[in-house]
């Protein structure tokens, strides 16, 4: 009985893993990050050979592979720039619509003080 109960606590621990190395890889595949099994053995702790040995791992370690042949992965570097333009972008359209707040707050302005003094300031505009 203490030889199954030793089987049954090897089965669970071998799911865990399974899970832990099928979870990182679909992680990094949804992240569009390049996979190797170097680079999983790292993030989840499990041996290289983990990988090679088991069956199902080796399906989707293949799968993996063929994804990233079929498109070209972003290196980090690359990666870090386009996050860092993304959030650029991001900084110039907030400051775009403030600058467009504050030249209608301004034109508004301008308006109403020709209005109020009778001055003809056209030429401002011509400017």
């Amino acid at each position: 009985m203490k030889h199954s109960n030793m089987q049954a606590a090897k089965k669970l621990q071998n799911a865990k893993k399974l899970t832990l190395a099928k979870q990182t890889l679909q992680s990094m595949i949804a992240n569009e990050e390049a996979v190797s099994v170097t680079e999983l053995s790292k993030r989840t702790g499990l041996s290289k050979s983990f990988y090679y040995k088991n069956p199902q791992l080796r399906v989707l370690l293949q799968e993996a592979f063929r994804i990233q042949s079929q498109k070209p992965l972003p290196d980090r570097k690359s990666r870090a720039i386009i996050i860092s333009m993304q959030h650029t972008i991001e900084l110039q359209k907030k400051q775009i619509e403030s600058l467009k707040e504050e030249n209608y707050y301004l034109h508004t302005k301008l308006a109403a003080f020709q209005t109020s003094s009778g001055t003809d300031l056209d030429y401002l505009n011509k400017l």
